[in-house]
């Protein structure tokens, strides 16, 4: 008997977009994390600038949808989800709230992190914090 499982990608013309979207989270967020938590002073609140605005963008994208697929979990929460372990880390390294800034966006990352299969792998927020603090030379 086969186990029916849903598609990570939607069956229909927004899987190019979604793979669009993959795309622009891998590149986009991880370069603009970096900068912002290696810099200082004024090029580090340009990041911070950049940063925000790049999560404000994907809050357009999640829209009103529970997930970036609408009702159901799919290919770009799988994506993105793994990056909400240092939200935190870019609260306390910026001195900001994601959640004033993006809402929705942290409204989703509770959903997702109360999915079994995200709660039992996404490694603990402080953790991640401490090792990219680690990784990049922050005090």
């Amino acid at each position: 008997m086969a186990i029916l499982r849903p598609a990570l990608l939607p069956a229909d013309p927004l899987e190019a977009h979604a793979r669009l979207w993959a795309h622009n989270i891998d590149k986009m967020l991880f370069s603009t994390q970096t900068k912002f938590l290696k810099s200082k002073g004024e090029a580090k609140e340009k990041s911070k600038a950049e940063l925000i605005e790049n999560l404000k963008q994907l809050e357009q994208v999640l829209g009103d949808g529970n997930y970036f697929g609408g009702d159901e979990f799919n290919f770009l929460d799988i994506m993105l989800i793994p990056f909400s372990s240092m939200f935190s880390g870019y609260e306390e390294h910026g001195s900001f709230q994601i959640g004033v800034e993006c809402p929705k966006l942290m409204a989703w990352v509770k959903r997702c992190r109360e999915r079994e299969s995200v709660a039992r792998t996404l490694p603990d927020d402080g953790e991640m914090y401490q090792l990219h603090k680690a990784w990049y030379g922050i005090e």
